[in-house]
């Protein structure tokens, strides 16, 4: 159960607004109200949701029902799943369900795969049936006896239809989900708030009636207003969601340049959760001893570019990671460029990449920078790689680079052992 105080993209304020707006608003010239809460996929629009209605569970403001576009889209026909969500309204003697029942009884069959999407109707089936014009009138009929019945039940308590994932679904049923909502529930004091992403739909609208297609005049026939849903402190949520143990003194430091590798590539909530969670799962793993495990700072940090590297670039992750590696010592004296090693070869391999991306982050960092000398020695032994070369690359002096070197020793990132537990561990999370 989501709880208002682990609100942490501190959308507490917009929920207010929003409520605000349910109870002011829903009449629009005798008919319902509309809207779109605009956001990209994996922003966040259905935790806002959530939200909204655990806000309602305390207030008992409006009855608040959800419909799943993309679970209940293997009804070719929305009607059925939108009209099963509506009968879920309580009321006296099942009114509403038996009105829905009603409808669904009377549909004429020519209509039914083709109702919301009057211009593939299958006119010759249309007009080989007789009894075409009474199936009509009755349907209409059940239609009109639906809505009274809905009016009556929203004029003693204001209701809200949430319409999620409805940017999941393929663009023709997308559609579909519009027009049989726009026909069926044009009801004052029902309010319909679809969550989507409007850029996602209007591509999905010119993909079903051509790119000349005038999709603000589309759409304003079925959406009266709009918000956009803000982004502003995501990725401090996205910060708030690392549980794991570092350093004290690294930690700030240590999650706000993870949340920022997540930033540069835009990535979306959705997929900083699921791989966050990678991360967790990985730093979070006790000791022998049943301890939680206290991370120098650059641990985390690797994990979580490897995780990144595994979703956003899995072939330079197959090639560099994704085997188990045995590293061949060098014994020999002489000193190499690190264009020279595997890891300049790598650096090719993530030249169109959102990996170049995060590694420009970690090089601009001062805790990035050292990290990036534990992440290099991971390909080639750095102590065998010219100062002068990793100096210009980290932008650090070679006296530093010697010093950070020196301080950490053993502990600096290696093959076999550490790596290859961790290439174990990110294998099972696949």
């Amino acid at each position: 159960m989501l709880k208002l105080s682990g609100d942490k993209l501190k959308r507490e304020g917009l929920i207010t607004d929003l409520f605000n707006l349910f109870e002011n608003f829903g009449n629009q010239n005798g008919r319902g109200l509309t809207m779109v809460i605009n956001g990209k996929y994996g922003s966040g629009k259905s935790t806002l949701l959530n939200f909204i209605e655990e806000k309602n569970e305390q207030e008992e403001k409006f009855n608040i029902l959800k419909y799943n576009a993309w679970e209940n889209n293997f009804f070719e026909n929305p009607l059925i799943p939108i009209l099963h969500t509506i009968s879920k309204l309580k009321t006296n003697g099942a009114k509403i369900k038996d009105g829905a029942k009603n409808i669904l009884k009377n549909i004429p069959k020519v209509f039914f795969a083709t109702l919301a999407n009057a211009h593939s109707l299958d006119l010759q089936a249309l007009c080989s049936n007789e009894n075409i014009f009474e199936e009509y009138d009755s349907y209409s009929n059940a239609m009109s006896e639906f809505k009274n019945i809905l009016k009556d039940h929203c004029t003693i308590k204001k209701t809200i239809l949430f319409v999620d994932e409805l940017d999941r679904c393929l663009p023709e049923y997308q559609i579909k989900v519009l027009e049989s909502i726009y026909h069926l529930l044009d009801i004052p004091d029902l309010i319909v708030v679809i969550a989507l992403d409007k850029t996602q739909l209007e591509n999905a609208i010119k993909s079903k009636f051509g790119e000349d297609q005038n999709t603000y005049g589309y759409l304003a026939k079925f959406i009266q207003y709009e918000i956009d849903l803000p982004e502003g402190d995501t990725y401090e949520y996205i910060k708030q969601l690392m549980t794991f143990s570092v350093q004290k003194e690294y930690e700030y430091e240590t999650k706000s340049l993870i949340s920022d590798m997540f930033k540069v590539n835009n990535v979306s909530i959705r997929e900083c959760q699921l791989m966050i969670n990678e991360i967790n799962m990985i730093c979070n793993e006790c000791g022998k001893d049943g301890k939680q495990l206290i991370w120098l700072y650059w641990y985390p940090i690797l994990i979580a570019l490897l995780t990144m590297m595994k979703k956003l670039a899995p072939n330079v992750f197959k090639k560099y990671f994704g085997v188990m590696k045995e590293r061949v010592n060098n014994y020999s004296n002489t000193l190499t460029s690190l264009n020279s090693t595997d890891y300049g070869e790598f650096l090719k391999d993530i030249e169109n990449t959102a990996i170049k991306q995060i590694l420009k982050v970690l090089l601009n960092d001062n805790y990035g920078q050292c990290f990036m000398l534990h992440f290099i020695n991971t390909f080639y032994p750095i102590r065998k790689i010219a100062l002068e070369s990793l100096s210009s690359y980290i932008g650090r002096d070679g006296d530093t680079i010697q010093s950070i070197t020196n301080s950490y020793g053993d502990k600096m990132a290696y093959y076999p052992e550490m790596i290859n537990g961790v290439i174990e561990k990110l294998k099972i999370l696949k």
